[in-house]
């Protein structure tokens, strides 16, 4: 889980406000999520790698 300040450090560096960027998070991790964890898998390190590439 992300809490408050982790929210607020990505939020300043990304000059969202913390609403955006809640709200750009709550659409893409899903679907990074899904692309990391194929047949509900955890992968390898390696294939964290391999799985953005492609």
């Amino acid at each position: 889980a992300l809490g408050p300040a982790v929210i607020r450090e990505i939020a300043q560096r990304t000059g969202m406000n913390e609403q955006e960027l809640l709200q750009q998070l709550s659409t893409a991790l899903p679907g990074i999520v899904d692309k990391l964890t194929p047949n509900g898998q955890i992968p390898q390190n390696h294939q964290v790698a391999s799985a953005f590439n492609s």
